[in-house]
């Protein structure tokens, strides 16, 4: 699996690999660490446990910090951008957070529409942002969210799979193949759970930092 930094605004053209689909797997979940019987097969980064794929998968790390905010698998024309946050014992923590998602898209300039998926309510949000070449376009995600025991897995689409939600089942079959760790610690509701690089990963650089390394 190669890891490497950021860049994950344009899944389009964006991945090295020429791959433009996921494969399939069974989608259990998103499950909880406690069900697992064994890790073998799983990548560590700490609060999410990850399966080994063939897809490109990004890390965004804070530069200043350099902890790992989300983790996003990239092709040719589509991605998945996941991040997991402490979440209280009852359910619809996702509810309430939808309206903050649709309060910040339009402030932003951007339109907002809702969606059924697999998972429940989706908020598709289409965003104003400047190419490379300064001109203007509109980036569209396909949000939604998973809550288990004590954590919240969010998920966000990118590429085709918004506009071709019949394209989506594989990334939504990663979605739910992965596993959360969420730890005993009393959390705030709503913070982000600690992501870590594994151990036997090799961090290759972002577009940005001219160059990379197979991890």
């Amino acid at each position: 699996m190669r890891l490497r930094r950021k860049g994950l605004a344009e899944p389009a053209g964006s991945s090295e690999t020429g791959e433009s689909s996921v494969e399939t797997m069974p989608a259990p979940g998103p499950r909880d660490a406690a069900e697992l019987d064994s890790l073998d097969g799983y990548l560590d980064f700490g609060a999410l446990l990850v399966p080994v794929t063939d897809v490109e998968l990004r890390l965004n790390i804070d530069e200043a910090t350099g902890r790992v905010l989300s983790l996003a698998w990239l092709t040719e024309d589509a991605g998945l951008e996941v991040s997991v946050f402490a979440a209280p014992r009852t359910p619809g923590m996702w509810d309430e957070l939808r309206p903050d998602l649709v309060a910040d898209a339009t402030q932003r300039g951007g339109t907002v529409d809702h969606q059924t998926g697999p998972y429940g309510a989706e908020v598709v949000c289409s965003l104003p942002i400047q190419m490379p070449d300064g001109t203007g376009a509109l980036q569209a995600t396909r949000i939604f969210a998973h809550q288990g025991e004590r954590w919240l897995l969010r998920g966000a689409l990118m590429g085709r799979p918004v506009s071709e939600p019949e394209s989506a089942a594989p990334w939504y079959a990663l979605f739910g193949a992965l596993v959360v760790r969420r730890g005993a610690a009393a959390m705030p509701v709503g913070e982000a759970l600690e992501l870590r690089l594994p151990p036997e990963a090799h961090l290759g650089a972002g577009p940005e930092d001219g160059g990379e390394h197979d991890g």
